[in-house]
């Protein structure tokens, strides 16, 4: 299986493997999901669970930064 795919904000992304559980509810497939890294730094930037060779669900980190604390306007 080629590690290296698209995250759903198409940024491309190192997907590991971090748990499989067999028998999803309703079907007989296995449901799986993958930490995805960026290629580069290797920082999590997402997740997808996947059953056979669908993505069934997940989430892509699209920014990050620091902010001033709650409530400040400055």
């Amino acid at each position: 299986m080629d590690h290296v795919v698209e995250t759903t904000a198409g940024r491309r992304a190192i997907a590991l493997d971090h748990h499989t559980r067999n028998g999803c509810p309703g079907t007989e497939e296995t449901l799986w999901g993958q930490w995805l890294l960026d290629p580069q730094m290797y920082r999590v930037i997402g997740m997808r669970m996947l059953t056979g060779e669908k993505v069934a669900g997940g989430d892509s980190l699209i920014a990050t930064a620091v902010v001033a604390p709650a409530g400040d306007r400055g």
